[in-house]
């Protein structure tokens, strides 16, 4: 429901957000619900939608991470605020390459469409992480 009410809404309100207590508090709310959402050793078994499947291709991967990289690099955000909203995208794809490897050596999950775009779509999102950190002049 978070993700279909404004994905990208949360980032704008943290990235603009002055209170960086409250923002501390907010973004590490969001890693528990990244931890505990989508058991690793389950993933792509049961029917549910994947909230960090969805999460990763809606805010990251739809725009070429453009927005996140905004909020990274060009916002008046506070160093913090940046700091909290890398901390949380980092929990987010260290547990989707978490997934994807131990998908991939499960014979009833290796196969699977879900395990297939997480893996295609991460594998998207690091390469132009890391791009922008070869390009980017700091």
């Amino acid at each position: 429901m978070v993700m279909n009410i404004g994905h990208k809404l949360s980032f704008d309100l943290l990235s603009h957000f002055k209170d960086i207590d409250s923002t501390k508090s907010i973004c590490t709310s969001l890693r528990s619900v990244f931890s505990w959402s989508d058991p690793v050793k389950e993933f792509g078994l049961c029917e549910r939608p994947s909230l960090l499947h969805s999460f990763v291709k809606k805010v990251l991967h739809e725009d070429k991470c453009s927005y996140f990289f905004k909020i990274m690099y060009d916002s008046n955000s506070s160093s913090t605020v940046r700091d909290q909203i890398g901390r949380t995208v980092c929990k987010v794809i260290n547990k989707g390459i978490k997934i994807v490897v131990l998908s991939r050596e499960d014979p009833a999950r290796k196969d699977l469409p879900l395990v297939s775009e997480l893996h295609s779509i991460l594998v998207d999102v690091v390469g132009w992480i890391f791009a922008i950190l070869k390009d980017r002049q700091f």
